[in-house]
Parts: structure tokens; C-alpha cells; sequence
């Protein structure tokens, strides 16, 4: 298990399905998190590192996004 354990911990920009993966020093994955929303029928990211979204997702319709 130890030896599992440090080789995911030394796994850095793994690119998996769900996109780049870096795993920190206690296990966890560290990823960017992408918000989609559907705006006239198109799959839109409202969030992330090529987006710069001027109100929270919800805001526009006044629709209350669940907490987390």
C-alpha cells in the first residue's frame, strides 16, 4: 500500500478522462472544477480557466443553485 501510495502522490498533470490530474500530499486530487449551463440549447462553460463569468451561476434566471 505504501508503495501505491507514493507512486500516485508523484503522479503530476495525469490526463485522464475527466482532464489533467495532480494528487497532493495527503491523497486528494486536485482538478478544475467546470460549471456548464445550457443557454439557447448550447452546452456553455460559465466557469474555469478560459472563461471569466461576471455573475454566479443562477443569478440571471433567479434560479437558486443547490448548496454543496
Amino acid at each position: 500500500r505504501d508503495d501505491l501510495r507514493l507512486a500516485i502522490s508523484q503522479l503530476a498533470n495525469y490526463p485522464g478522462v475527466t482532464g489533467a490530474t495532480t494528487f497532493n500530499l495527503v491523497g486528494d486530487a486536485e482538478k478544475t472544477l467546470y460549471i456548464l449551463q445550457v443557454q439557447n440549447g448550447n452546452i456553455v462553460q460559465i466557469n474555469g480557466p478560459d472563461s471569466s463569468p461576471e455573475q454566479l451561476p443562477g443569478e440571471e434566471t433567479g434560479v437558486a443553485l443547490p448548496a454543496e
